[in-house]
Order: C-alpha cells, then structure tokens, then sequence
C-alpha cells in the first residue's frame, strides 16, 4: 500500500494534469495578470532566444513570454503555438 510521503506528487493529479491542454500563459501588461494567449506564435530573438507572441483573451491587448529551446519546441509540437519564425 502507498504511502503518501511528504513532497511527493499525487499519482492521480499528475495523470490528470498530463491528459488536460496546456496553453501559453503570459503577462498581459494592460491587465496586469498573467493569461492564456490567444494566436500565439513563436518567433526567435535576435540573440537567439525563444518568445511565444500572442492576444490576450480578455482585452486584446499583445503578450509575449521568453521561452527555452525545448519549451518553445514542446509548444509546436503539441499545437499551443504555430511554427517558429525566424
């Protein structure tokens, strides 16, 4: 029988949290809170980072958020966002 330990993860939260989309969440700088993107887009910095642009769902308002390689790969790949543009 398990034994629920400090620090360890619920098994049944995790295998929710894997089946639920995630979306891009950023900072909405109209609002002043942090909100799901609509129409994000990921595009590279001119230093080589990674940065999901999008609408905020509320006001309209542009978002952005900075993001690793890998997150900005995962991203795409599972749909949240369209391609990378260079």
């Amino acid at each position: 029988m398990w034994r629920e330990v400090r620090g360890t993860p619920d098994l049944k939260k995790t295998k929710l949290n894997r089946r639920k989309k995630m979306t891009i969440e950023g900072r909405c700088m109209k609002c002043k809170e942090n909100k799901e993107m609509k129409d994000a887009q990921m595009t590279m910095t001119s230093r080589g980072g990674y940065m999901a642009k999008g609408k905020c769902k509320d006001c309209g308002c542009g978002m952005c958020r900075i993001m690793s390689k890998d997150n900005a790969e995962k991203a795409v790949k599972d749909g949240e966002a369209k391609a990378i543009v260079a």
